[in-house]
């Protein structure tokens, strides 16, 4: 059993991962540059509110202080699914941002451990994604696929209900999947 100082250890890793990798798109994006200036990276984000904002200002200094003939511009978008849309059709288009925020933390296990078969782990997971409050379609997309998969029909319909009334359009497919697996929702 682990102890609550081993856990926030663990946890303290984790988003220190994240973080590195989020760090490591912006490195990588520096062999690349926007197509106006090429002494800039772009990155795409949701981050405006909250402890948010000052984390990506902390990340972006540190990389223009390790490369001082770049500079970061951010665009950030007002939420995620807004973020995930232009994010989506620049892909598809043939122009993709240098770098962009993804999602990671609670909601990213949940679906690993969620697509690994693992769904008990994975309720667990989500539950902890979802006590931050965050009103993201794909995060309720995610918790209803989950609670489908552990047969809690009515709990799945309820997540799905909440993601369509968030963004109905939030992904190119997964709301008509959502809707065939789980039924009852219109």
């Amino acid at each position: 059993m682990r102890t609550p100082g081993r856990k926030r250890r663990a946890t303290d890793r984790f988003v220190l991962v994240l973080l590195i990798a989020l760090f490591a798109g912006l490195l990588g994006a520096s062999c690349s540059s926007t197509a106006d200036d090429p002494n800039t990276v772009e990155v795409l984000t949701w981050w405006r509110k909250g402890g948010e904002a000052p984390a990506l200002r902390t990340l972006v200094q540190v990389f223009e202080t390790e490369h001082p003939n770049l500079s970061v511009i951010n665009q950030p978008f007002e939420n995620s699914d807004q973020a995930r849309r232009t994010i989506n059709e620049r892909l598809i288009g043939g122009q993709p941002p240098e770098t962009f925020q993804a999602n990671g933390g609670w909601d990213l296990l949940a679906w690993a451990l969620h697509k690994a078969g693992r769904d008990s782990e994975a309720t667990a997971a989500m539950g902890k994604a979802l006590s931050l409050g965050t009103r993201d379609a794909m995060l309720f997309y995610h918790a209803a696929m989950i609670q489908n998969s552990l047969g809690n029909r009515a709990a799945a319909q309820d997540w799905l209900e909440r993601a369509l009334a968030v963004n109905p359009y939030w992904h190119p497919t997964q709301p008509a999947e959502a809707r065939a697996a789980i039924g009852g929702v219109s």
